[in-house]
């Protein structure tokens, strides 16, 4: 037999420490300690077969698939099944109308804008047969064009009678204008119009249409994307 060769070795503290940590946590130690809990008996997982609307999560685990809804409504979605909408004619005899805005005067009056150029003024639910203000002379109608929008400035009345409106000029490019709106006045002179933007529209379509004001008084104005189908020059 050959013989055998002892020696000392010095094992750092921490790794013993460590070696004990492992021991007793997976040892039989005998049994729990009065503060500690009995492990439960571990039973299988059954097997979970993803959604296929599931998507991997960062541990490449399948992520919780987002809620959606149901008959009941549950989920973040409402009910979608259970909302009822009914329509009622407000007023007729309107020809082609694109916005209603209410005049901020305090009346109540309701300003209809047609496509034609016309802006109309509904009270009590009562068409009135005189135009608030008739520019059809200088509005090119039809198709994606015409009197496409209305604003009133913010402090309408007194301090600022004036009317922004946003129409297709008879070249059919966007044109912003201004008229003076007297508070309480039933009728606008066309005459009183002042111009002050034109923008080129390359298409008949898509012209925008919409301005309004933000909180802080500034005036939005709706261009569009050019137009044309299948957008010929990349907008």
């Amino acid at each position: 037999m050959p013989a055998v060769s002892l020696r000392r070795t010095t094992v750092p503290l921490t790794v013993l420490a460590g070696l004990a940590l492992i021991v007793g946590a997976c040892g039989d130690a005998g049994p729990p300690s009065a503060t500690s809990s009995p492990a439960p008996t571990p039973t299988a997982a059954p097997a979970v077969t993803p959604s296929p609307s599931a998507t991997a999560g960062p541990t490449g685990r399948p992520a919780t698939p987002a809620p959606t809804s149901t008959a009941s409504g549950s989920g973040n979605r409402p009910d979608l099944a259970a909302v009822r909408v009914a329509t009622a004619v407000v007023v007729e005899g309107l020809n082609s109308p694109l916005s209603v805005d209410l005049i901020p005067d305090g009346s109540g009056r309701l300003a209809v804008a047609e496509q034609d150029g016309l802006i109309r003024i509904v009270e009590d639910g009562t068409l009135l047969p005189d135009p608030y203000l008739d520019i059809t002379d200088r509005v090119s109608g039809g198709g994606e064009r015409g009197l496409l929008g209305v604003a009133f400035p913010p402090g309408f009345g007194d301090a600022h009678k004036t009317l922004f409106v946003h129409y297709s000029d008879l070249a059919g490019d966007t044109t912003i204008a201004a008229f003076d709106a007297p508070a309480g006045s039933t009728t606008l002179d066309p005459s009183t119009g002042r111009i002050l933007l034109t923008e080129p529209q390359p298409y008949a379509n898509h012209n925008g249409g919409w301005i309004g004001f933000d909180p802080t008084g500034m005036l939005l104005i709706a261009l569009g994307d050019g137009g044309a189908g299948g957008d010929p020059e990349n907008r």
